[in-house]
């Protein structure tokens, strides 16, 4: 298939009355799902140009899923945009995308509402009661824009990064080559579809003719858990953090509602061995999967938890992607040294939208430059140690934030821990922790005893001058920790 929409298209030819979606209670077909695409297809083709941008603002929803394949089957590009996006940032991207309409529904959010600028705004659910309108028929090729999806913005203003055909396509096909969904399976989703860890689960599941069981978020967790059991659901994806709270206080609840689980899958944040441990001892029939990507590579390694067993590593490289660790000249390291992570392979997308400076700096000769910290073993297992520019100068020494973090959640305290760079008049910096505890505790003795650990396994200048308590870290929706908010 060399489309995202022909996923889509074939799986409704070879299975039109097989469940595709089910959301909000209820199922809808691939032949509901494909013809309601069709009308969206129509609409879109009307009212714009080949290649334009189409913003579409929606929750997960029929109506999103709808409305993303419909705008790929009319050759435009999707703006994909989360509900809740603060006003800047959609004026921000509006005014770089310069999108010909916006889809969303009832509810228009007010950022969209108050800035689109003579943009015209119409509503999904309308379009797809509505007869498809005759279009023109525009052929779709690999190499055309498929979506924008703006990065996540870790460290700095985030970037439209121009996703085409084949990257996507290629990523589902690693998707299917390691994890295998099967057809008529059905995988659990609360990932935002926004962001391409739940946009590429979707693509895959669709190309091999399973059934996407949509949730909103995972704010009703409970719900999520029974959906699990009731659907005899086989996967299940899942945010880093999601799994913390799953291997504590709703243990009881997973266990008992995931005895059909087959595969579980989480992304490139880190999870803490013992949670990892606690989940593949609390879902015995299911294999525990992480993989490692960026939005401009996604889905670059997997690995399998329960078979593996290399707790702290991200994987070995996808099929046909190569991966390598380089100096700050651009030498190739060699095992367990630490530079930074460059990507070559389908998956890496050809750059940034309206932005040549950042492709230039990031994408070379087809390596993506990820600004990821980390190192490869004996074996070609990657492991991560943080991003580029988090990497503090303390008194002339260079020292990774990881290897601090990894130290303090040794606490059985500490269910989580970040540290970033302080300036300081005679180092220049130091490190500064945000930890946050399991528990009721006392601040001043936890804060001495954190203290006395990071003193007994590192090096006096990385010991954190400062160590401050927090209910919870920023996070991304994709569950990517925010240093920059700290």
């Amino acid at each position: 298939m060399d489309t995202i929409h022909n996923f889509l298209e074939e799986s409704a030819k070879k299975f039109p009355s097989r469940a595709a979606l089910i959301a909000n209670g209820r199922s809808f077909s691939y032949r509901e799902v494909n013809s309601a695409a069709e009308k969206i297809a129509s609409f879109v083709a009307s009212k714009s140009a080949f290649q334009d941008r189409i913003a579409i603002c929606l929750p997960n929803s029929f109506a999103l899923v709808a409305s993303y394949f419909g705008v790929l089957k009319a050759g435009r590009a999707a703006l994909l945009t989360d509900p809740a996006i603060a006003p800047d940032a959609w004026k921000a991207r509006a005014s770089l995308a310069e999108p010909a309409l916006v889809i969303s529904g009832a509810g228009v959010p007010a950022a969209i509402k108050k800035s689109a600028r003579g943009i015209k705004i119409y509503d999904a659910d309308v379009l797809t009661r509505q007869p498809p309108v005759k279009r023109k028929p525009q052929r779709v090729l690999p190499h055309h824009v498929a979506s924008l999806l703006f990065t996540t913005g870790t460290t700095g203003s985030p970037k439209g990064v121009v996703v085409r055909h084949v990257n996507a396509v290629a990523a589902a096909d690693n998707i299917l080559k390691v994890l295998k969904y099967a057809p008529g399976a059905v995988d659990v989703n609360p990932l935002p579809l926004t962001h391409s860890f739940g946009l590429g689960n979707m693509h895959a599941v669709c190309a091999a003719g399973g059934t996407v069981l949509l949730h909103k978020n995972f704010i009703n967790l409970k719900k999520i858990l029974e959906d699990i059991r009731e659907y005899r659901a086989e996967s299940f994806s899942a945010t880093p953090p999601i799994f913390e709270t799953l291997a504590g206080p709703m243990s009881a609840e997973f266990r008992r509602n995931c005895r059909y689980l087959k595969m579980i899958l989480t992304n490139s944040a880190p999870v803490p061995p013992a949670t990892i441990k606690k989940i593949l001892a609390l879902a015995p029939r299911a294999d525990f999967f992480t993989y490692y990507g960026l939005t401009e590579a996604s889905r670059s390694t997997f690995i399998n938890y329960r078979t593996e067993r290399k707790f702290t590593s991200v994987g070995k490289p996808a099929p046909g992607i190569a991966i390598v660790v380089v100096s700050p000249a651009g030498r190739k390291m060699t095992p367990r040294r630490i530079g930074e992570v460059r990507i070559k392979g389908p998956t890496v997308v050809s750059g940034y939208y309206k932005n040549l400076g950042a492709t230039r700096e990031r994408i070379k000769n087809k390596w993506l430059a990820t600004g990821d910290y980390g190192y490869c073993d004996e074996h070609g297992y990657l492991y991560l140690t943080g991003r580029t520019d988090e990497v503090m100068n303390i008194g002339g020494n260079k020292v990774y934030p990881h290897e601090i973090e990894e130290v303090l959640k040794k606490h059985a305290r500490v269910a989580d821990a970040a540290v970033v760079a302080m300036r300081d008049p005679w180092l220049g910096s130091v490190p500064r922790a945000v930890v946050v505890v399991k528990g009721a505790y006392d601040e001043d003795a936890l804060r001495e005893k954190l203290k006395k650990l990071c003193r007994a396994r590192l090096e006096p200048f990385k010991v954190p001058k400062i160590i401050e308590f927090s209910a919870g870290l920023p996070r991304t929706a994709s569950g990517k920790l925010q240093k920059r908010l700290l």
